[in-house]
């Protein structure tokens, strides 16, 4: 708190100058004298009160005679008729640190000595003096008490969290005794059976008793594990790692079903978010851990390709994803043993083939695939065969089949020059190569 009265310090020091400068003295030389002795003393004083080691009374006390000084030498300065003090707000600097030092009281006695000391100096009490002193004698004692407030607050604050540090040891320590003494009950329910049947039902009777004695009404806490949101009607397993593992549970998975397995598997029928909790009975308490899950549907994947069919290899093709709502993540998987996680990915096929392009996506936990087969063709065009008979009449035109892959281009079909038979020749053209097959 001292180190923010520095700054109120500073402020008022500046309102201290400026006020002097615009009504003057008439002992000019006296006058900013004074002023300066107050301006050295609140650099001086800030000083000395901004360390606690060096906060003593006597440093207090001494700002407060500088201040009643002040007020006192006003009049040699600026005349008996004078309407505002040299140092004027300048003395709160003096009373709040009074305030803060000894609270209310300290705020409450400085107050009094400035405001006797600055109605002593005038030969009449007018308005604006009387609202001063008020000031001053409320202000001092309301600004101790505020202090003293939030000291205690800060007294009480520590402590609980003093108080907290120590309940969380404790309970840090009983946890490490439980699972000490449970270990060395599971040893000798383990080990039992090597002593006879007497150990083993010792052993087993032992767990028991320590289980419902009540030892875990302070320690024990629920914990859900971990999960993933799932899809509609996509199963999921819910656990705990509840400590220590309780005697029976109750989950309710916040759609109206509820299961006493200790690790359920449950299917939600619909989109929407809900509270999952599981309620651990120990033998006298009651633990409850709650956890939200995220059901939502699976988006259908749907993208194009700028193109899809090449005579040859190396083949270079853009894929963009079309999938909504825009996914968080995608899997591409190209056909020929190659895969991104682009949204849109460029590819090059550096074999020929036919390929089928699969891309799963995946969107707040929910995942979607989407398989186009044959989708991609990288292979060069083959004529299968001229269809019909060769031979054909005047004027009438051959059978045909086509190209494989079809031809993106053209396709032109030329007969020789001949008036008594016709060789049909198939120029097929497709985009990268051409294929001209010779009779």
């Amino acid at each position: 708190m001292f180190r923010a009265l520095v700054v109120l310090r500073v402020l008022l020091t500046l309102n201290l100058v400026g006020l002097n400068l615009y009504r003057g003295f008439e002992h000019r030389v006296g006058g900013w004298l004074l002023v300066a002795v107050l301006v050295v003393w609140t650099a001086v004083v800030s000083w000395a009160l901004a360390a606690a080691a060096r906060r003593t009374p006597g440093w207090l006390l001494a700002d407060l005679v500088v201040a009643l000084a002040a007020i006192v030498l006003t009049p040699a300065v600026k005349g008996a008729d004078f309407s505002a003090t040299v140092p004027g707000y300048w003395v709160m600097g003096a009373m709040l640190a009074w305030s803060i030092h000894w609270r209310w009281r300290g705020g409450l006695v400085a107050a009094v000595l400035l405001s006797v000391t600055d109605v002593a100096t005038r030969p009449d009490l007018s308005a604006s003096v009387y609202g001063n002193v008020f000031l001053l004698l409320v202000g001092g004692p309301v600004v101790g008490l505020m202090v003293d407030s939030l000291a205690r607050s800060a007294v009480a604050v520590a402590a609980a969290e003093r108080a907290a540090a120590a309940a969380a040891e404790r309970t840090r320590l009983a946890r490490a005794v439980h699972d000490g003494v449970l270990q060395v009950l599971a040893l000798v329910q383990r080990r039992g059976p090597e002593l006879g049947l007497a150990g083993a039902e010792l052993g087993s009777q032992l767990t028991d008793n320590f289980r419902n004695t009540g030892y875990f009404n302070n320690t024990a806490t629920s914990v859900l594990a971990p999960f993933a949101n799932p899809t509609i009607s996509t199963p999921v397993t819910f656990s705990q790692t509840s400590n220590p593992a309780p005697q029976s549970s109750q989950w309710d998975f916040g759609d109206g079903t509820t299961s006493q397995d200790p690790s359920p598997s449950h299917s939600y029928a619909a989109n929407g978010s809900y509270i999952v909790t599981v309620t651990d009975q120990y033998a006298s308490c009651t633990t409850t851990a709650t956890k939200t899950i995220q059901v939502g549907s699976a988006a259908t994947p749907a993208f194009t390709a700028n193109n899809r069919v090449s005579c040859s290899a190396p083949f270079t093709v853009q894929f963009t994803d079309q999938t909504l709502p825009v996914p968080s993540q995608w899997l591409w998987d190209f056909g020929d043993g190659q895969t991104s996680t682009d949204q849109h990915p460029v590819h090059t096929y550096t074999t020929t083939g036919i390929f089928d392009v699969k891309l799963t996506t995946t969107s707040g936990g929910c995942a979607g695939t989407t398989v186009q087969s044959a989708y991609i063709k990288v292979q060069p065009p083959v004529i299968n065969s001229l269809g019909g008979t060769l031979g054909a009449c005047i004027n009438t035109t051959p059978d045909h089949t086509a190209v494989t892959p079809l031809a993106t281009e053209a396709s032109s079909w030329s007969p020789p020059a001949s008036s008594n038979s016709k060789k049909v020749r198939q120029r097929a053209v497709s985009r990268g190569s051409r294929s001209e097959p010779r009779p």
